[in-house]
């Protein structure tokens, strides 16, 4: 009787205990995951068309125009080359005017098919050179955005060791970066406006949490 009733009480505890990790197991929530992975997949044909665009602009631009585009001089703008790329993500209206906090906010963003190529001078960006795909057939569409181009690049400053997805808003023609940080244990991501972005109680170099900006975002479109 004594084994059976140690053997009885010995698969209660186990069987206890494998519920209880159970309901360890189910009651975490993950951090979740923007997937960014068409950030990183950028066609060669957007490559071939950034350098073509940025030779044109090159012997384009006129003596008398170079400052709006944000370089010091002609000599400068000879020196021009394409940096690293980065995919613009976006969120619809109704996307934005339907968020109430109880889903996750990643989930809203999606790639669009623009992709803004930076135009350095000996490392520091100058202005933003845009080329659009469709499939591999991507073309320069457009070339500018000197402050915006500044404003990118200190973001990269101040964290260089996130993931930085860019979000332009186009109904409300605002801009903020998304920041993921490596090994983040954070249950929501974060994200610092641009610009275009601030309002009262929002402030350039600053991150707030991403829902923060998305509420924001509907008082700007109401």
């Amino acid at each position: 009787m004594k084994k059976a009733y140690k053997f009885r009480v010995t698969a209660l505890i186990a069987s206890s205990l494998l519920f209880l990790g159970i309901i360890f197991i189910v009651s975490v929530k993950p951090v979740p995951a923007l997937n960014v992975s068409e950030n990183a997949s950028i066609p060669q044909s957007a490559f071939t068309a950034a350098n073509t665009g940025r030779t044109r602009f090159v012997y384009s631009l006129q003596e008398n125009d170079f400052s709006s585009f944000g370089f010091k001089s002609m000599e400068e703008v000879k020196k021009a080359t394409i940096g690293t790329p980065t995919r613009i993500f976006t969120i619809s209206r109704d996307k934005i005017l339907s968020f109430n906090g109880n889903s996750d906010p990643d989930s809203l963003i999606s790639p669009t098919n623009q992709i803004y190529f930076p135009i350095l001078v000996d490392g520091n960006a100058r202005c933003f050179l845009t080329v659009e795909c469709v499939n591999d057939n991507c073309k320069e569409v457009g070339i500018g955005d000197a402050l915006l181009t500044s404003q990118w690049a200190e973001v990269g400053k101040k964290w260089p060791n996130d993931e930085l997805i860019f979000v332009r808003v186009f109904q409300a023609s605002s801009d903020f970066v998304i920041l993921r940080s490596p090994g983040s244990k954070s249950q929501e991501s974060y994200a610092t406006p641009l610009e275009s972005t601030i309002a009262p109680g929002f402030h350039l170099g600053e991150s707030y949490p991403l829902s923060d900006m998305i509420y924001q975002l509907q008082d700007l479109m109401r």
